[in-house]
Parts: structure tokens; C-alpha cells; sequence
């Protein structure tokens, strides 16, 4: 009810026992209300204790609050690396079409990391049958960070074929060459004739 959300949301900001405000984030997380998002993600960006930090990610996860996306992606570089790890993993949570658009400057970030997770995020998509998610997975084709690039062709192979086909074909004429070099590779994998006089 809300006065135990009340009184959760007050101790996990504001209690002097790290162990008391860690049971408080873990308590909002099992409670699953939105109201939490904004106490929960303060926990997470300015709490001294790696435990309520991390216990704060975790909880961001699985309330859903689409607002938990931008501090989760600051959280991939906290100091601490079960904070970073945590924050990755409340994440994917949000890998479905209904909370891309969380994703979108994520996409093009700076940050490796966060690009990263962004395009498992489109990529899950993708694969799910998102035809929108297509352009950020064909984008990161031509990104500096391997790994992004990585993530935007496995995404891609584990496409039906029927789907892959004319996505490939039509990064054939980006005008990244990049994303031109990947999608020839892609398309070289799957030996279809229909892709012998375009790569031509």
C-alpha cells in the first residue's frame, strides 16, 4: 500500500545503515510500483555503499519504469563492477518493442558500453519480428567498437533468411561502407542467387 511504499522509498535514500537502505531497494523491487523509479534511481547514482547501489539496479529491473533506462546505462560505469554487472542485467529486461524508444541515444552513445546494450536491445528485437528495430542493428554495422559490430551480425545471422535477405540487400547501398562491407559478408554466408548480381 502507500504508506509501505512511503516508507521504503524514504528508507532507501535516506537510512543510516547501509544494510537497512539495501533491504529497503530490494523490498521496492518485489513491490514492483512505478512510484519507486525515481527514489530507486537516486539510490543508484549517489549512494555510497556498492550493495544498495547494485540492490537499487536490480530493483530498477524489475519495476519496469521505462525512467530507470538512463540511470541504469550511467550505472554500466560505476565504479564497482557488480554494480556495472547488475545494471546490465536489469537491462535486459527491457529488451522488447514497447521500450525502444529508452534505447534510442543509447544507440549513439559515446560510451562503448552503453552502445552495446543498446544494439542487444535491438537486436532482441529485431529477431522478435520489430521490422524498426532493423535500422539500429544495420547502423552498428559500421561502428568503431568490435564487439557493437559483433552484436549487430549475430543479431542479424539468426534472422530467417526471408527476413535477413532484403535488409542485406538494401545495406548494400548505405552509405557507410562499413555497413555496405557487412552486409556483402552477411550476404556472401547465405548463398543466395538473388544476391549475386547486387554484389556484383
Amino acid at each position: 500500500n502507500s504508506a509501505v511504499l512511503a516508507r521504503l522509498t524514504s528508507a532507501v535514500v535516506t537510512e543510516g545503515s547501509f544494510k537497512v537502505r539495501t533491504t529497503a531497494a530490494v523490498a521496492l523491487g518485489r513491490l514492483g510500483d512505478r512510484r519507486a523509479t525515481a527514489a530507486l534511481a537516486r539510490a543508484l547514482s549517489t549512494d555510497r555503499h556498492y550493495a544498495v547501489r547494485a540492490a537499487a539496479a536490480s530493483a530498477l529491473g524489475r519495476v519496469g519504469d521505462t525512467a530507470a533506462v538512463p540511470p541504469l546505462l550511467l550505472a554500466l560505469g560505476d565504479p564497482d563492477t557488480l554494480v556495472q554487472s547488475t545494471a546490465s542485467e536489469a537491462l535486459t529486461r527491457f529488451h522488447a518493442p514497447a521500450y525502444l524508444l529508452a534505447f534510442r541515444e543509447a544507440a549513439r552513445a559515446e560510451d562503448a558500453r552503453v552502445r552495446r546494450v543498446a544494439i542487444r536491445a535491438y537486436g532482441e528485437a529485431l529477431r522478435a519480428g520489430h521490422v524498426p528495430a532493423a535500422t539500429f542493428v544495420m547502423n552498428a554495422l559500421s561502428d568503431e567498437d568490435a564487439e557493437v559490430r559483433g552484436l549487430a551480425e549475430r543479431s542479424l545471422k539468426a534472422l530467417r533468411h526471408e527476413h535477413a535477405l532484403p535488409l542485406l540487400l538494401r545495406g548494400l547501398s548505405d552509405g557507410a561502407a562499413s555497413v555496405r562491407a557487412g552486409s556483402a559478408r552477411l550476404l556472401g554466408g547465405r548463398q543466395d542467387e538473388r544476391a549475386v548480381a547486387p554484389l556484383l
